[in-house]
């Protein structure tokens, strides 16, 4: 049981790696597009990079559950 909930904590921690750097190239993108088209590519950078911190602060949890 405690092996399954390890993978579970690699494949979240899996996850929050390719939130982060899905928001780094969306974040490139953005800036390659005239002003005007750049908002929504902004925002979903925002939105994924606040998906991989919630996705952080779960696996911290998962990893620590004593000091959650």
């Amino acid at each position: 049981m405690r092996r399954l909930f390890n993978e579970a904590i690699k494949i979240i921690e899996a996850d929050v790696t390719w939130l982060h750097d899905a928001a780094e190239r969306f974040e490139e993108v953005a800036h390659m597009l005239p002003k005007s088209q750049r908002a929504s590519w902004i925002l979903l950078t925002d939105m994924y990079d606040e998906r991989a911190d919630t996705h952080a602060r779960l696996a911290a949890k998962m990893r620590h559950p004593a000091h959650a």
